[in-house]
C-alpha cells in the first residue's frame, strides 16, 4: 500500500545520510519524514568506510553511486508516496483489520473441536496478520496524520485494552518499537541488528554437529523463537533505550 511505501523511506534515508562523508544525520532532514518512524531515540551510526579502499570487493560499486542524486530520488519519492495517502488507505487497513478480527474468532470458537486444521489455520491467520500486516505498518507510522487509532503514538500501547484490542501478541509494543523500528531499520544487516540471523545463530554454525541436527535444531527455535527469543529481546531492548535516556550506565557484559 502506499502507506507501507511512505514508511519504509525514512530508514533508507538515514543509511543514506552515514554513506554520505559530512552529511547531516536524519535528524536535521524533514521533519514530515522523521515523524514515520515510532518512538525515536538517540543514535550512533556505525561508522561509514571514509575510503574506497575500506569497501571490500563485492562493494566497490558503491564508490560509483551518485550519493546525493539518489537521496534526491529517495526524499521525492517519500513526499510524493506520503502525498497520496488518504482514507481509502484507512478504509483498506480497516478491512484487513475485519479479516483479521474474523480468522481469530474462528479460530478461538473451533478451538473446543477436537485437533483440527480450522482452528490451526485461523488462529495462524489472525496473530500472523495482527502482527506483519497491522502492527507493522501502524507502528511504523505508515497511517499517522490519517487514523487516530491507528497513530505510531497510539497504537496498541498506553494501556491493557488498547493492546488487547489492537495486538495481543508476545511481544511488548513499545518494546517491540524501540527493537525493530530504530535498531533493526537503523543497521540492517549490520553487526549491530538485533535480529541479524546469521550472528544469532553463530554458536549453532559453529558446534561439531551434522547438518541434519542443526536443521532439526533450527525447526525447533522456529516454533518457540518468538516468545523465547523475540519476546524477551525486544524488551531487555527497550529497558538498555529508557537506561540511555536517563544517562544511567549500562550493566556490565550487556549488550
Amino acid at each position: 500500500s502506499r502507506g507501507l511505501g511512505a514508511m519504509m523511506i525514512t530508514p533508507l534515508l538515514a543509511a543514506l545520510s552515514f554513506a554520505g562523508a559530512g552529511k547531516a544525520p536524519l535528524a536535521a532532514r524533514p521533519r514530515a519524514l522523521s515523524r514515520m518512524v515510532a518512538t525515536p531515540i538517540p543514535m550512533v551510526p556505525t561508522a561509514a568506510p571514509t575510503t574506497v579502499e575500506a569497501l571490500a570487493p563485492e562493494d566497490q560499486w558503491v564508490r560509483k553511486v551518485d550519493l546525493d542524486a539518489f537521496r534526491a530520488d529517495v526524499m521525492a519519492l517519500g513526499r510524493r508516496l506520503k502525498d497520496e495517502q488518504g482514507e481509502e488507505d484507512v478504509k483498506h487497513l480497516r478491512k484487513i483489520v475485519m479479516w483479521s478480527n474474523a480468522c481469530g474468532l474462528v479460530g478461538v470458537l473451533t478451538s473446543v473441536l477436537p485437533l483440527n486444521p480450522v482452528s490451526v489455520i485461523a488462529l495462524s491467520l489472525w496473530t500472523f496478520s495482527r502482527w506483519t500486516m497491522i502492527a507493522h505498518h501502524s507502528c511504523h507510522g505508515g497511517y499517522n496524520g490519517h487514523s487516530e487509532r491507528f497513530a505510531s503514538q497510539r497504537f496498541a500501547v498506553g494501556s491493557l485494552a488498547n493492546r488487547a484490542r489492537d495486538w495481543l501478541d508476545w511481544m511488548l509494543p513499545e518494546a517491540w518499537n524501540v527493537e525493530h523500528n530504530n535498531l533493526h531499520h537503523y543497521r540492517l544487516g549490520e553487526a549491530e541488528d538485533p535480529d541479524l540471523v546469521e550472528r544469532n545463530l553463530a554458536l549453532l554454525r559453529s558446534m561439531p554437529l551434522p547438518l541434519p541436527v542443526k536443521r532439526v535444531a533450527v525447526a525447533g527455535i522456529a516454533s518457540v523463537w518468538k516468545w523465547f527469543y523475540y519476546a524477551p529481546n525486544t524488551f531487555k531492548q527497550l529497558k538498555l533505550s529508557e537506561a540511555r535516556r536517563r544517562g544511567e550506565p549500562l550493566p556490565e557484559g550487556v549488550d
